[in-house]
């Protein structure tokens, strides 16, 4: 997993204000890396408003979800795979 630095990642216009999305992250050590979610609200062109989260998230395999769904009591029914938005009820390679 590599570093991704601060990207566009979409806008949105409510009423006069448009609010901008921005994602980056950076990889840490253990199969962990920190997300950050950037906010910003603009009104009739002025930066008004900027939320900035950060998050530390797991990397983890589809193998290893479904162990540790196992281990936690639960069983997998269906699943989403290939990133196309397609379900799918047996197992396929994502």
């Amino acid at each position: 997993m590599r570093d991704s630095p601060l990207s566009p990642a979409g806008v949105v216009r409510v009423g006069g204000r448009e609010i901008r999305r921005f994602v980056g992250g950076r990889a840490l050590p253990e199969q962990r890396k920190e997300t950050q979610l950037v906010f910003e609200v603009y009104e009739d062109g002025a930066l008004i408003e900027r939320i900035e989260a950060r998050s530390l998230v797991g990397i983890t395999g589809r193998a290893a979800m479904h162990r540790l769904l196992k281990l936690a009591g639960f069983s997998v029914r269906q699943e989403w795979g290939a990133m196309t938005g397609n379900r799918s009820g047996k197992e396929t390679s994502c």
